[in-house]
């Protein structure tokens, strides 16, 4: 049993892989959250958004984690509930938000889709592209930070002693690379305008590969927990307590 323990836990193959593995995750939260960056003037142009509005879309991801303190209890409820199901619950607000996003971007929804009515009833200051797409990057917001430090978790999990800081490192890394991506693919898919919901959807589907990364980290997690739990050399994990 303390093999099978080692060729998870103290292999740098299984090590490596796990950081691949949420490193992907990361990737794409970034690639998500930049995607836009490069699409400002299609989006204005396409959606009749003004600068105000536009940075209004931009900035609502911060708002579950700045006036709703999400970043601070997204910790509290990691410490309480977990890796595997505090990740899962996050990441899967940060997929749904994504695609929230891309609905409210594409044809079906503009052309009076699920949803669109509702969205028309109220604010008319605001078109019910941009009530949506708000919607959708607010939920992305509720997710993405706290699966950043879900992510950071899992590293220590499993880097403890063993080149963490190479790996926090290189978790930087994946971070930046979805941001480049991101800037230099967006525009490439947007096709000048033409194929603008693409874009935003390609983006979308991305995060929701993220959350499937997540399923499968789970699968390891779960392994891993339950042989060191055989072998009496499982770590208690820390739980969240004011004293």
């Amino acid at each position: 049993m303390e093999k099978i323990r080692k060729s998870l836990n103290d292999s740098p193959y299984a090590r490596w892989g796990i950081l691949i593995l949420v490193g992907i995750i990361l990737s794409v939260n970034y690639y998500f959250y930049d995607a836009f960056s490069s699409l400002k003037s299609l989006l204005t142009k396409e959606f009749a958004f003004t600068n105000t509005q536009y940075g209004l879309f931009v900035s609502f991801y911060a708002v579950p984690n700045t006036f709703l303190l999400m970043a601070v209890f997204g910790g509290m409820i990691l410490d309480k509930l977990g890796i595997r199901r505090t990740g899962f619950t996050f990441i899967f607000f940060m997929a749904f938000g994504a695609v929230l996003t891309a609905y409210g971007a594409c044809d079906y929804y503009r052309s009076g889709g699920i949803g669109h009515q509702m969205m028309s009833s109220f604010l008319p200051k605001y078109s019910p592209e941009l009530k949506m797409m708000l919607a959708g990057r607010f939920f992305y917001g509720l997710g993405a930070e706290t699966s950043i430090v879900v992510i950071s978790k899992i590293l220590v999990k499993w880097f403890k002693g063993k080149d963490l800081a190479l790996a926090f490192g290189l978790k930087v890394g994946f971070g930046r690379l979805g941001t480049f991506l991101a800037l230099r693919m967006s525009p490439t898919l947007a096709q000048e305008g033409a194929q603008l919901t693409t874009a935003i959807w390609f983006a979308s589907i991305l995060v929701c590969i993220g959350l499937l990364a997540f399923i499968i980290y789970i699968l390891f997690d779960l392994k891993i927990d339950r042989e060191l739990k055989e072998t009496g050399t499982a770590n208690k994990a820390d739980k969240f307590a004011i004293r």
